[in-house]
């Protein structure tokens, strides 16, 4: 159970990186097409030593001059002017990475997830169905294992088996 809840959560994450990278690759070429100037990058540092890069610049969009967020764009494009396109006061460049990378991730998220869930779910033996009350018990599974101890019938109108010897056998290890 644990690996199909595992394979549903693994199959949603997927889904979600897929989305991702088709949302920009949708923003990245629709929309109004412009030029816009990246006027400043703003790189900050997480407590692991990881870092998100921001840049904001400016474009007209009808004629107006609007300030944001231009997403697709890094350090190395500062003060440069790159074609980008407009959404809702926010450019979008083209960007190969940030199509590519979590659509792919999310792919193999998605295969990996069903693969799981298939072996998951492969194998598994039905439960027998339970006996009726008062059914005899069954035979033992294995032949040649041991069975329980004395005052065990196997099956029902049966005599008991007798009682084993003591263990350890009196005046063991002798002294």
């Amino acid at each position: 159970m644990r690996a199909v809840l595992s394979a549903v959560i693994l199959l949603f994450v997927g889904l979600g990186l897929l989305g991702w990278g088709g949302w920009n690759l949708v923003a990245s070429t629709t929309g109004e097409k412009t030029t816009a100037v990246v006027e400043q990058c703003t790189t900050t540092y997480g407590r692991k030593g990881r870092s998100h890069t921001t840049c904001t610049g400016s474009w007209e969009e009808n004629g107006v001059s609007q300030r944001g967020q231009i997403d697709g764009v890094g350090d190395d494009d500062e003060g440069k002017s790159v074609v980008v396109r407009v959404h809702d006061g926010e450019a979008y460049s083209f960007s190969w990475a940030g199509i590519l990378v979590p659509a792919f991730v999310g792919l193999f998220m998605l295969a990996g997830s069903l693969v799981w869930a298939v072996a998951a779910t492969r194998g598994r033996k039905p439960h027998p169905p339970a006996p009726h009350p008062g059914a005899p018990y069954p035979p033992h599974p294995y032949p040649g294992s041991p069975h329980p101890g004395a005052g065990y019938a196997p099956w029902p109108n049966q005599p008991q088996r007798p009682t084993p010897p003591p263990y350890p056998p009196p005046n063991h290890p002798p002294r």
